[in-house]
């Protein structure tokens, strides 16, 4: 083998580079948390609260002693204590869940402030932390509290849940249960931005808002998403951050007083919430320049559900502007829409509703009080002639309801070979009998292609005809169309009738036979038939506290009257309040909703899944009728 001969200084320079190596490496190491464990057991006593010792006994002198980063880690117990966190660490109990009933480090404060944050880079995992009557529960002054993180825990009592007076960046409150307080989210001061309120149970013990900015606090960058929210909410002001979009998605709210959810702001989105005002309760306000405020901009509500609203679902402020309201639903309230005329201003080009369903609203679908009109082209009224035609509902002056969308049919003869899904184009069809088609119901608003944006999930599609059976015979449209095959039966001319909420579709066909019947007459059957109720599916799930458990069609008209239900979660019994509790018209085929109450919502949640019983009491053609069901849930 041969030897290489290096120079003995040529190994300097590697020797030099390694010592830099381990240099650099030993300052990028952060230094290793410490925990200190708490006890109602411990002692305080010339202790350092370590893992190796016996634990302290107050959670202050573990903060006392403790170094930044470190960890608390309060046994389950109770602390009649307040706490000061001056300095950045965790502290983390025991219920990693936010579940009551769990073992709890429960810190009670009485009537000061239970915890004040003083630090950034502070988190509150897991705690339970109770406040007297005229206390706070957890309080962030006189600091920087950015990267404030108030995650999993239990919170009660005093006038605020979690109060922050300092503002801060990249404040995290997620996954709580909040109760039992005047306000359950407070923020004043100015300064935050990258806000995230996420997965809270804000109960509707809550005295007076869920969620409250005060006048002139501002946030930038704001992420309000799956919330369980049992109070109002008013944030005063929102503001565009570059690069960071304003979200408040996914929540559930459904307090007795409203506005359940009022906002201020600029470039905004308000998304796939659902609000059930159970006629109590505006549900959604723009705010624009009441109060002096600066109007709402370039706001964007969309996928909402506004059930039960009064007496609005959404109420457009004075002087809002490039406000868009795309694909919401509206069942059950007073006022869809309503425009605020508490200052004069004119509505012309500041807003634009599309793609909405406007169905069941008690007095109007959009109700325009101000000057000028409000531009509602686009919209599903409930029937294909639109707002002021029977069975839609209508509109004010003011308003600029044209191009409406409307429920066609379609038909063709059945392929199935391709195994490809395609509206037919034909208009009708003659079979033999035992033959099949296919037929399609289009909510169009050009006469020709589905509209997508519609949401029609709470609108089922009913197929019937005298001349042969359609299956399945209730479904729902899908991407804006949905299919049926029509088995030929009765020889004859007639129609197979769609029906969606109060529109009746008739799609002309004829059976060949010996005997041709004379044309009957375009509408249901003259004989009266029963109402009948056909469940979803075996089990549902829960969007926020509703549940959608079937649809019922009458034949004839009909009025769904009060009936009670009853939800069972782990041997408990809750009631349940069902809708809609209305009159219906003839042929129309409408969903069915439970509403739990949020008791057996936080046990759904809990325990995973339950059962909904009960009946419908249906009044038509001069007699009464029940529907019992029974229908698994899952949370």
């Amino acid at each position: 083998m041969r030897r290489v001969n290096v120079p003995a200084n040529s190994y300097a320079p590697i020797a030099a580079l390694a010592v830099i190596l381990a240099v650099l490496c030993a300052a990028a190491q952060p230094a290793l948390a410490t925990f200190r464990e708490v006890s109602p057991n411990g002692t305080d006593v010339d202790n350092e609260c370590l893992l190796l010792g016996p634990p302290c006994a107050t959670i202050q002198h573990a903060i006392d002693v403790a170094d930044n980063g470190d960890w608390i880690d309060p046994h389950a117990g109770t602390y009649a204590e307040t706490v000061t966190i001056d300095k950045p660490l965790t502290l983390f109990g025991p219920n990693g869940s936010a579940r009551p009933g769990e073992p709890q480090a429960v810190v009670e404060g009485g009537a000061g402030t239970t915890i004040t944050v003083m630090s950034p880079r502070v988190t509150i995992r897991g705690m339970s932390v109770n406040a007297g009557a005229t206390g706070t529960a957890i309080k962030a002054s006189g600091a920087d509290v950015d990267e404030l993180e108030v995650t999993e825990s239990l919170i009660s009592g005093g006038s605020s849940g979690v109060q922050l007076e300092t503002g801060g960046d990249e404040i995290t409150i997620g996954y709580n249960l909040i109760e039992g307080v005047t306000d359950g989210i407070h923020l004043s001061g100015t300064g935050y931005s990258g806000l995230t309120v996420q997965a809270n149970n804000l109960d509707d013990s809550i005295g007076a808002h869920a969620f409250l900015t005060a006048d002139g606090t501002t946030i930038e960058g704001i992420d309000f998403w799956g919330n369980q929210i049992s109070a109002p909410v008013r944030i005063a002001r929102i503001e565009k951050q570059p690069n960071v979009e304003n979200d408040l998605g996914w929540n559930s709210f459904d307090s007795v007083s409203g506005p359940q959810l009022a906002i201020n702001g600029d470039q905004v989105r308000v998304m796939s919430n659902s609000f059930e005002g159970k006629g109590t309760a505006g549900c959604l306000q723009i705010i624009g320049s009441q109060g002096g405020a600066s109007p709402s901009t370039h706001i964007l509500g969309s996928s909402n559900e506004f059930v039960d609203c009064d007496p609005y679902g959404v109420e457009l402020g004075p002087g809002v502007e490039g406000v868009h309201i795309y694909g919401n639903d509206f069942p059950g309230s007073d006022d869809g829409i309503v425009t605020d005329n508490s200052s004069p201003w004119n509505v012309t080009d500041r807003v634009e509703v599309r793609a909405n369903r406007f169905v069941g609203t008690d007095h109007l679908g959009i109700n325009n009080t101000v000057a000028g009109t409000l531009d509602a082209q686009q919209n599903w009224w409930g029937c294909n002639g639109g707002p002021g035609h029977p069975g839609c509902d209508g509109v004010s002056d003011g308003v600029d309801a044209g191009g409406n969308a409307e429920l066609i049919g379609r038909i063709g003869p059945l392929d199935d070979e391709d195994g490809i899904l395609e509206i037919p184009e034909g208009d009708s069809i003659t079979l033999n009998p035992g033959e099949k088609a296919e037929v399609a119901a289009v909510l169009t608003t050009d006469g020709q292609w589905p509209n997508l944006g519609i949401p029609i999930e709470h609108s089922p599609i009913g197929f019937s005809s005298s001349l042969g059976t359609v299956s399945p015979a209730v479904t729902h449209l899908q991407n804006g169309w949905t299919l049926g095959v029509f088995t030929a039966g009765t020889p004859g001319h007639g129609w197979i009738t769609i029906s969606m909420d109060n529109q009746q579709t008739l799609v002309p066909v004829t059976v060949r036979g010996s005997a041709i019947n004379a044309p009957p007459t375009p509408a249901l059957d003259a004989a009266p038939r029963p109402p009948a109720f056909a469940l979803s599916r075996n089990r549902i799930f829960i969007r926020g506290r509703q549940a959608t458990i079937g649809a019922l069609s009458c034949a004839s008209a009909c009025r769904v009257k009060a009936a009670r239900s009853r939800v069972f979660i782990g041997g408990h019994r809750y009631r349940a309040r069902m809708m809609p509790r209305r009159a219906l018209a003839a042929g129309s085929v409408t969903p069915i909703h439970v509403a739990l109450p949020a008791s057996a919502r936080r046990a759904l949640t809990r325990l995973g899944s339950g059962r909904i019983r009960g009946s419908l009491i249906v009044d038509s053609a001069g007699q009464t009728t029940t529907l019992p069901f029974s229908i698994g849930v899952k949370g």
